[in-house]
């Protein structure tokens, strides 16, 4: 089972699989939680075909183990757009989620202290959500489901277990195919979400 997990994993990041989002893109995200953790795939559209651009999944984390079921998707929905904040901030993104209730994290209304804090941070992504039957949301619910090592210190980072397409082939905060890496430290990372912020303001 680990050996067609990984084998899995490096076919994904094949370039023959995963697409480079570019600026002219519609981007569309589904996302999914467990009882075990939160999953994301983020797709782009292109001649109306859903093409995969990146991958992502990180185990639950102490309280988080304790969330309600909307809790849950609606963590796994604000965690995806931070991960792939570099890609969609200042763009129109498509969030599809099998969990029904999560379509009210967009109106306000009726919430807990919890799912108001997720959607006061949402507010600052261009989302429309909208709802799937969980019998065809295979692809999200596959990365929330997944194996994780059982001491969450063994995990190397958040974003130890996802995958995203870059020009050189490699993961953007991780990773490389086949065991290369090349880490971005985090403050790179945030002068790269920050200048396209900047951009996006012009």
């Amino acid at each position: 089972m680990t050996s067609a997990f990984s084998e899995l994993k490096t076919s994904l990041c094949d370039s023959c699989v995963l697409v480079i989002p570019s600026s002219e893109d519609a981007f569309v995200l589904h996302t999914d939680a467990s009882g075990r953790g939160i999953g994301a795939c983020l797709h782009v559209v292109r001649k109306d075909r859903e093409l995969p651009a990146g991958f992502f999944s990180r185990q639950l984390r102490g309280a988080e183990k304790n969330y309600s079921v909307t809790e849950l998707e609606s963590l796994a929905i604000l965690a995806a757009l931070k991960h792939f904040e570099f890609h969609v901030y200042g763009k129109e993104i498509t969030v599809v989620t099998d969990h029904k209730p999560c379509l009210a994290l967009l109106g306000g209304v009726g919430l807990n202290k919890r799912l108001l804090r997720f959607a006061l941070a949402l507010q600052q992504f261009h989302i429309t959500i909208i709802h799937r039957p969980g019998a065809v949301h295979c692809n999200a619910d596959g990365m929330s489901r997944q194996s994780w090592p059982a001491d969450e210190s063994e995990l190397k980072s958040e974003s130890a277990h996802w995958l995203s397409a870059s020009p050189s082939g490699r993961s953007l905060g991780g990773e490389d195919v086949g065991g290369r890496e090349k880490k971005t430290t985090e403050r790179e990372r945030e002068e790269k979400i920050k200048k396209k912020r900047e951009e996006s303001k012009q």
